[in-house]
């Protein structure tokens, strides 16, 4: 079967300017297109009622919003001789439902959605599609788009102190000698003003850095994964689905070196000490540098005490604790309690000051992957997150933001697939009976 289309546009003797040209081909197109999709849903019309299951009662007229404008059509209502009722054969066919949206125009909308402000995207998909819908049914259209996908999430296992399953002996080569996997937490604005903010926490997931452009200056990451947390999660569930999507995705496996970039917060060294305990904690220089400043009120941190930061956090806490002497020596004042948070701050995370142990031959290897740092982590939460939740004037709903953070994660994540097989933890089902003893 084929169909044919055929546009006309009327230029000015003198060309005009190109932008008029333009618009009048963008909109003889349009007009072309529906002219087509028309011819197409007639022939299937003709197609349909062909069958004798069913019988014509009469034609309705509809609008279809659709990638390409917006179209009126009188379409058969019949009566299904095998199943008993009437039915509208065109509209499921499109899969058009109540909304009236075909489900491509749905799809961009919920794309656009989750990169720009519901108005925004409102306005963009109307100026491609030349379709007029309100930002409230957009609003709708997300939520209901969303609430749907989530309901496909697999389960997620409780790998809480469990041990990491090994490398399966039948893989030859190993889908993931080593894994990146950087958390970091912000805050977005709370539309109940009595209620506090909502906690978003985010975990990047990457397995290589490699410079690109044209001048071998842009650092991309390699296999890249965001996770986001959901609403009402404690950092348990959000460990334990950072944990399966390692494994799920990049088949990580007990022997994977996993590295972990952050700032500190003391829940992000919880990863290593109940989940990964093989992971190898990174600490940030600059959040030390920035806290030390904020702690003596000095302007610049000595040079004594970078140079402690890398690698000697003992040596470090000796020099803030004799600073503590000189300057902070009055109990009980807030320059002291200060220090004291700082000092404790710097043991808590003195794993991650220590030097790494790692061959220089290792670190060639993967290029960038030891380096301490969270700025990967710190860029892809303005990207992610504050590009999207904390522009002016936003503010969310509990249910708004669990949907919309699911659909921004799926954007920026494309269509992300199982690729690898997670067995059950060990003792998982000790662990439910002990579970279900207690609630009883």
């Amino acid at each position: 079967m084929k169909l044919q289309m055929v546009t006309e546009v009327e230029i000015a003797d003198n060309f005009g300017t190109f932008q008029e040209a333009e618009r009048k081909i963008k909109e003889a197109c349009f007009a072309a297109g529906q002219n087509l999709m028309g011819q197409l849903v007639e022939r299937y019309e003709l197609e349909v009622l062909k069958r004798k299951r069913f019988w014509k009662k009469d034609q309705r007229e509809r609008r279809f919003q659709t990638i390409i404008g917006e179209v009126r059509r009188k379409r058969w209502r019949v009566f299904d001789g095998v199943e008993k009722r009437c039915r509208y054969p065109l509209d499921e066919w499109m899969g058009v439902g109540s909304d009236r949206a075909t489900p491509a125009l749905k799809q961009a909308l919920v794309t656009a959605v989750g990169q720009r402000s519901y108005r925004q995207a409102t306005k963009e998909v109307e100026q491609w599609t030349g379709v007029k819908r309100s930002v409230m049914t957009n609003w709708n259209l997300a939520q209901s788009v969303a609430k749907e996908e989530m309901k496909k999430r697999p389960e997620v296992f409780d790998w809480y102190l469990k041990p990491l399953p090994a490398l399966d002996p039948k893989i030859k080569e190993d889908p993931c000698p080593i894994l990146a996997m950087d958390p970091d937490a912000t805050y977005v604005r709370n539309q109940n003003k009595e209620e506090p903010d909502h906690e978003m926490r985010m975990m990047v997931m990457y397995t290589g850095k490699k410079m690109e452009g044209k001048n071998k200056k842009r650092l991309q990451l390699e296999n890249k994964q965001v996770l986001f947390s959901r609403s009402d999660e404690d950092v348990r569930g959000f460990f334990n689905r950072g944990t399966s999507l390692a494994m799920s995705y990049y088949g990580a496996h007990r022997g994977t070196k996993v590295i972990i970039h952050g700032d500190g917060d003391p829940w992000i060294k919880g990863y290593k000490e109940n989940y990964w305990d093989g992971a190898l904690l990174r600490l940030d220089p600059w959040h030390v540098g920035k806290k030390i400043r904020l702690a003596t009120g000095l302007k610049e941190v000595p040079s004594e005490w970078w140079q402690s930061i890398y690698g000697q956090p003992d040596l470090l806490v000796t020099q803030l604790s004799l600073w503590k002497i000189q300057y902070a020596n009055t109990p009980g004042s807030k320059e002291r309690e200060k220090m004291e948070e700082l000092i404790g701050y710097i043991k808590n995370n003195r794993e991650g000051l220590l030097p790494s142990k790692v061959s220089l031959e290792e670190k060639k290897k993967y290029f960038g992957m030891y380096k301490r740092g969270s700025g990967t982590i710190e860029s892809n939460i303005g990207h992610g997150i504050a590009d999207r939740f904390k522009r002016r004037r936003m503010s969310w709903s509990k249910q708004g933001l669990e949907h919309l953070s699911f659909l921004r994660e799926k954007f920026l994540n494309g269509e992300r697939k199982s690729l690898f097989h997670v067995p059950e933890p060990i003792g998982r089902n000790t662990w439910r009976k002990m579970v279900d003893e207690v609630g009883r």
